[in-house]
C-alpha cells in the first residue's frame, strides 16, 4: 500500500507539463470552436461565448502553473491540489460536452471533436489525480505560496495596518 502511495506522489512531477499541454489545447479548442461558430448556420449565445471561455480557461491554467502572483492571490483554489483538480474537472467536462454537441460544416469539426474529447478526458483524469494527491500530501499547495506564503503575508499586512504594529 505504501509503495502505491509513493508512486502516486512521485507522479506529481508530470502535473505541470500535462497542465501546460492541456492549457495550450484549451486555447486551440477556443480557436477551432470559434471558426466553427463563425461558419455555423444557427449559433446560440453560448456558442459565441464558449470559444472565449475555452481560451480564457487555457490562459488561466498556464498562468496558474507559472505562478502568476496576481492569479494565485485572487484565486487561491488554483494553488491547492483539490481546487486545481475541481477546476480541471470543470473545464474538461465543458470541453467534452461542447465537442459532443458541435454542429458545424467545416473541416475543423472532426479535429475539434477528437481533440476536444481527448483533452477533456485528460483534464478530468488529471483533476481526479490532483484531488487524490490533495488527500495524500501534507502540504496541499502546488507552488508553496498558500498556507505559509500568500495567506500568511496578507494576514500579517492586515494585522499590521489595523494595529499599527
Amino acid at each position: 500500500m505504501q509503495n502505491t502511495v509513493d508512486k502516486l506522489k512521485g507522479a506529481k512531477i508530470y502535473v505541470k507539463p500535462v497542465n501546460y499541454a492541456c492549457g495550450i489545447a484549451c486555447i486551440a479548442m477556443g480557436v477551432f470552436y470559434g471558426i466553427i461558430v463563425i461558419t455555423a448556420s444557427v449559433p446560440t449565445i453560448y456558442s459565441y461565448l464558449a470559444p472565449l471561455y475555452f481560451a480564457a480557461f487555457g490562459v488561466i491554467m498556464i498562468s496558474a502553473d507559472l505562478g502568476i502572483q496576481v492569479l494565485v492571490e485572487n484565486c487561491n483554489f488554483l494553488d491547492i491540489y483539490a481546487g486545481r483538480g475541481l477546476f480541471n474537472i470543470f473545464v474538461g467536462s465543458q470541453i467534452v460536452n461542447q465537442a459532443a454537441i458541435t454542429l458545424g460544416n467545416t473541416s475543423f469539426e472532426p479535429l475539434f471533436k477528437t481533440t476536444g474529447t481527448i483533452t477533456g478526458y485528460v483534464l478530468m483524469v488529471l483533476g481526479v489525480y490532483l484531488i487524490v494527491l490533495h488527500c495524500l500530501e501534507k502540504n496541499n499547495s502546488m507552488s508553496g505560496l498558500v498556507g505559509g506564503g500568500v495567506q500568511s503575508s496578507v494576514a500579517k499586512a492586515v494585522i499590521t495596518s489595523k494595529l499599527g504594529v
